[in-house]
């Protein structure tokens, strides 16, 4: 039954992907809704088996992209909040998932200060003293996973491992798009440069 659960959740995850891929993005996402269905009850049937977890917690960051795409700001925020308490619900993250979780973080701090109809301002001075406030702890908190992330992945390998290397270049990459942000006071946008 597991598995039938697990292929099933498979087929819709690779159906909404490819669906985001060909910017149907309606469908995409009940697809996404589907497969994150088949998660909770594999989550709830087995609490013990962390990966079905993670894979929920990528599943609800997927969900979260799709709809700030769709402009629904605070349901996308919602979906990126719920992929971090998964994450940080976990009693320890390997160097991939804490990666993982620092993205999510910093996800939600792009998305504090949306209305259900408009979109988070980009100048902060727009901000009510507690969303600057909340936008300051998730951002550190995204920092702090990031170094957790590059110092586990650090004694994994004294070499070059292939986990090092990837998490040596996102950081540059999210610190690359974090200052450019600052700079130039402008939301980075959640979809990969040239698409």
């Amino acid at each position: 039954m597991v598995s039938y659960q697990t292929a099933l959740y498979l087929a819709y995850d690779m159906a909404g992907q490819l669906r985001s891929q060909q910017g149907e993005i309606k469908l995409a996402l009940r697809l996404a809704g589907q497969a994150r269905t088949v998660l909770e009850r594999l989550v709830d049937q087995h609490p013990k088996e962390l990966i079905f977890q993670i894979h929920l917690s990528r599943c609800h960051g997927f969900i979260g992209r799709l709809l700030y795409r769709s402009r629904r700001f605070t349901e996308a925020l919602r979906s990126f909040q719920r992929a971090v308490d998964l994450l940080e619900s976990l009693p320890q993250l390997d160097p991939a998932n804490s990666y993982q979780l620092a993205v999510n973080l910093a996800l939600c701090v792009s998305l504090i200060g949306a209305g259900p109809a408009s979109a988070p301002p980009d100048d902060e001075a727009e901000l009510s003293p507690a969303d600057r406030l909340r936008r300051q702890i998730y951002g550190t908190r995204a920092v702090t996973a990031l170094n957790r992330a590059w110092q586990t992945a650090l004694p994994v390998s004294k070499f070059a491992s292939p986990t090092l290397i990837w998490i040596r270049c996102a950081t540059a990459l999210i610190f690359r798009s974090c200052s450019r942000r600052w700079q130039k006071k402008t939301r980075p946008s959640l979809e990969p440069e040239g698409s």
